[in-house]
């Protein structure tokens, strides 16, 4: 059985909705082939990533765009339209989405990219200390995904998704709960048994309705369009025929074939048999975006400096998780997506040891403070400029990091040529919490 929630009243909304769609479609059929129950929100997936596309620039926003259907002009303009009409009020069912991006202290992020998350994603920005609160940090995203999912969505982030490096995090969070038009009679209710195939059943609670819905069979398939409340909402179900696998049509689920589907639906009286049914669903997107074709988003040929203006950051890790739950009443259902980026030229996190990969780039000499640091050039190559900028952040960094080793209260009591002398004297600082030392190799 497959099951697809219809949002009807989205046609000022069409591109983004298209991409959602097509975009959703082929995830499904990318994650088919696993075993078990499979339950995603195409829309929070597409939003969190449309939010991180924003400041994707050269192949990374090229790829982006490939898996993610971003083919359509004004689509920002197209989700912020999206976003709106989830939003708006209704006294049948309750529908809304909320998005928000948690920031590294002192992590500078460009005001265009700010200035557009507003506009378009009406996203808040909030300051975390990634580097020296990890987990407080992450109990504030997962308290904002919590609240925006009504407890559906609990502690979805860990220390395995998030760590010291992590210097962005872009969150979508949406939550659904309406009552069916014709609710299902919990006397009717039964233990019977569900096939999952020709060979496999499992016993469920199955609840059953006779009534005249919109209605639609071939050779291949039953669908079914089950209203809610208020009409503008309903669940699809689609059901392979007898003798016909749900791989066979899983294989050919295309937005032209659930199209035809809709198109030819018509009133019937049908008898449903429907399992009451909960799921709990996490997904860790990063291999299965990378299977897609979105690849270097993950890799050190990242860009993504429209975000801040360098090319320092990836995305370390995309995590998704959906709730749903279906009764005799109707449905709740809830979702969240969060985009982690780290500094893809980081150096040590609490957790453990990770490598400076050249992160100094240089191509003359540059004076900082005074203080000559021409022999940068041999640790990189690149645009000097960038290598400056990434330069003055980089030792901000390690500034940061040696008044916490010296149990200093001020920044300022270090200069940077003190940072300085401390990585060239000992070639490279070992950062260790227990010891209070600093993991800083150059490589």
């Amino acid at each position: 059985m497959v099951i697809v929630f219809l949002f009807m009243s989205m046609c000022l909304a069409a591109n983004a909705a298209n991409s959602v769609n097509l975009f959703g479609l082929d995830l499904y059929r990318v994650l088919a082939g696993r075993q078990g129950n499979i339950f995603f929100s195409p829309f929070s997936i597409s939003t969190a990533l449309a939010m991180t596309y924003l400041g994707a620039d050269g192949n990374t926003a090229l790829q982006m765009k490939q898996v993610l259907h971003f083919e359509n002009e004004g689509l920002h303009e197209s989700f912020s339209e999206l976003i709106a009409s989830l939003n708006k009020p209704s006294e049948a069912y309750k529908l809304i989405t909320a998005n928000a991006l948690w920031v590294q202290k002192n992590y500078p992020l460009l005001e265009t990219f700010l200035r557009d998350i507003d506009r378009y994603y009406r996203a808040p920005v909030n300051t975390v200390d990634f580097v020296s609160d990890l987990d407080n940090s992450i109990r504030r995203v997962n308290d904002w995904i919590e609240e925006k999912t009504a407890g559906k969505i609990n502690n979805m982030l860990t220390r395995d998704d998030v760590d010291s490096l992590t210097r962005l995090i872009l969150t979508n969070a949406i939550y659904f709960k309406g009552r069916w038009k014709i609710p299902f009679d919990e006397k009717l209710t039964k233990k019977d048994f569900f096939y999952v195939n020709e060979t496999t059943k499992v016993e469920v609670d199955m609840m059953e309705l006779t009534e005249k819905f919109e209605y639609y069979e071939d050779d291949q398939v039953q669908v079914l369009k089950l209203p809610y409340a208020g009409s503008s909402l309903s669940m699809v179900i689609v059901l392979p025929r007898a003798g016909v696998e749900l791989i066979e049509l899983e294989k050919d689920l295309t937005k032209e074939r659930i199209e035809r589907w809709m198109k030819n639906l018509s009133e019937t009286r049908v008898q449903v048999f429907l399992p009451r049914f909960k799921i709990l669903e996490r997904l860790s997107m990063n291999e299965t975006l990378m299977k897609m074709g979105m690849v270097d988003a993950f890799t050190d040929r990242a860009d993504f400096s429209k975000i801040d203006g360098t090319h320092m950051l990836k995305i370390q890790n995309v995590i998704h998780q959906a709730f749903v739950e279906v009764n005799e009443e109707g449905t709740e259902a809830a979702a969240a997506t969060a985009v982690i980026c780290t500094d893809l030229h980081g150096v040590g996190t609490s957790t453990g040891e990770k490598t400076a990969s050249r992160w100094i780039y240089g191509r003359r000499d540059l004076t900082l403070d005074g203080l000559n640091v021409s022999k940068l050039s041999e640790f990189g190559i690149g645009n000097w400029h960038r290598g400056y900028q990434r330069f003055r952040v980089r030792m901000k960094w390690v500034c940061e990091q040696l008044v916490r080793v010296r149990q200093l209260d001020d920044p300022s009591k270090i200069h940077h040529r003190d940072a300085i002398r401390d990585v060239f004297h000992y070639g490279q600082i070992v950062r260790n919490e227990n010891v209070g030392q600093i993991v800083l190799p150059f490589q």
